[in-house]
């Protein structure tokens, strides 16, 4: 399994990077996520990220690492 570098959370910025939206819209999308998820903490992991949006963890962190 491919490590995300430098942390093990997503950012409003990693998901401007991946969705090519705002960062505003990118912070809405992450405080969604949370709630969703009924995260009490402002961090979210990038599993839980992928598995919010059913994708394979493995690509979106390669994509990530470039940015990184």
């Amino acid at each position: 399994m491919t490590e995300l570098k430098n942390s093990f959370y997503i950012t409003p910025k990693d998901i401007q990077i991946l969705n090519g939206c705002a960062i505003n819209a990118a912070r809405r999308e992450h405080l969604t996520i949370r709630d969703s998820l009924a995260k009490t903490g402002n961090r979210l992991s990038i599993y839980e990220y992928c598995e919010y949006w059913q994708v394979n963890p493995d690509h979106v962190i390669r994509y990530l690492n470039q940015f990184r």
